[in-house]
């Protein structure tokens, strides 16, 4: 299963949202987010110790959005838009 499936599923959506809205679950959710910003004075030794921790706190933000996005619906399809290349608008005259 993946998260997509996961969303498209209201059931689930709605048993996640009962898990995140459980007070010690967003308690948990604040520190694990206040940590990360622990991970920032690390000491660096030069560019792949700088690399490295950029990719550290990205896979660590990923991890918390994928968590927090379980109870998020999935966002409609957007409404399919007329083309509208090379063609003249109705109400104007074509050209010779």
């Amino acid at each position: 299963m993946t998260l997509i499936d996961w969303r498209n599923s209201g059931e689930r959506r709605s048993l996640a949202m009962d898990v995140l809205n459980n007070p010690t679950v967003r308690e948990m959710l604040a520190v694990m987010a206040e940590e990360q910003s622990a991970l920032l004075f690390t000491p660096l030794r030069d560019g792949f110790d700088a690399s490295l921790n950029i990719g550290i706190l990205r896979g660590y933000q990923l991890a918390l959005n994928s968590f927090r996005a379980f109870a998020e619906p999935l966002p409609q399809a957007q409404e399919a838009i007329q083309e509208t290349w090379n063609a003249s608008l109705p109400d104007e005259p074509k050209k010779p």
